[in-house]
């Protein structure tokens, strides 16, 4: 995911949903950082011109 806003505009909230899918959690491979889903949805924030990238576990 890319939050192509312009630096200086608030973040954005970014909603995952698995359709079809089964993940416990996901490893944000920029980061590093490990995200959880609850219930098939995973949260998260991204700040203007931030990305994500997901490698699901």
């Amino acid at each position: 995911m890319f939050n192509d806003q312009d630096a200086g505009t608030p973040p954005q909230t970014v909603t995952v949903t698995l359709d079809g899918l089964r993940a416990e959690a996901a490893r944000e491979l920029v980061s590093g950082r490990t995200l959880v889903f609850q219930r098939g949805t995973l949260v998260l924030t991204l700040a203007a011109e931030d990305v994500a990238v997901l490698e699901l576990e």
